[in-house]
C-alpha cells in the first residue's frame, strides 16, 4: 500500500461496502489473497501460509513477522460475496473468536501470541457481534482491521515496523488499551 493505494475507495460507508464486494468478486479474489497483499504492502513478511497450531487442530491464515522479528498470527475472517460480509456474520465471528481462544489457551504465559483479525467488514458498532468481539479484550484480539480502511492499514504499517507492545487506538479505545497495559498479560 505505501504511497500507492490498493484501490481508490468511495467516502460513503454504504458505497464503500458495495465497492469492495463488487471489486473483490469481479476480480475473483479471496479474502486471504487480498489480506496477504495488504500485509506484505504494510511491511510484514509472511512466515507461514497457513499456520496450524500443533496438537489442537486450529489453523490461522498467516503467521507473519514484523521488521524486528516479532511474530503475529493473522486470522482473515469472512468473504466478500455474502449479504453480510466479513465479521458481520455472527457464525463467522464466533468461529474467529473460538480459534483465537484455543490459540491463547496454548500460549506460554510469559510469551502470549499477538493476533490480528483482518476482515472485509467489522460488525456494526454496538451490534451483538461488535459487543462480542470487544468482550474478549485486547489480550485476545490485539487489533481488528478492515482490510480496505485507510486508518486500519496505517495501524498495520506501524505494527510491521516492530517493537509493538500495545495496540494503536482505532478498533480499541484508549481506555481499553490503558486497562490492558495495566495487566501483566501483554505480549513481550
Amino acid at each position: 500500500l505505501g504511497e500507492e493505494q490498493l484501490f481508490e475507495t468511495p467516502d460513503d460507508d454504504d458505497d464503500r461496502l458495495e465497492f469492495f464486494q463488487a471489486r473483490a468478486t469481479s476480480e475473483g479474489k479471496k479474502a486471504a489473497d487480498i489480506a496477504e497483499r495488504v500485509l506484505t504492502d504494510a511491511g510484514f513478511t509472511v512466515v507461514s501460509d497457513p499456520v496450524k497450531i500443533p496438537k489442537v487442530g486450529v489453523q490461522f491464515n498467516f503467521l507473519v513477522e514484523d521488521a524486528e522479528g516479532g511474530r503475529w498470527y493473522v486470522d482473515v475472517s469472512g468473504a466478500f460475496t455474502t449479504v453480510r460480509p466479513g465479521l458481520m456474520r455472527t457464525d463467522t465471528l464466533w468461529k474467529t473468536l473460538g480459534r483465537i481462544h484455543v490459540l491463547r489457551a496454548t500460549d506460554e504465559p510469559q510469551n502470549p501470541s499477538r493476533v490480528l483479525v483482518l476482515t472485509s467488514n467489522l460488525p456494526k458498532a454496538n451490534s451483538e457481534g461488535d459487543k462480542a468481539l470487544r468482550a474478549v479484550g485486547v489480550d485476545q484480539v490485539f487489533d481488528a482491521i478492515e482490510m480496505f480502511d485507510a486508518a486500519g492499514v496505517a495501524r498495520l504499517r506501524e505494527y510491521a515496523k516492530g517493537d509493538t507492545v500495545l495496540p494503536i487506538p482505532g478498533f480499541w479505545a484508549e481506555a481499553d488499551i490503558a486497562a490492558f497495559e495495566a495487566t501483566e498479560r501483554r505480549p513481550k
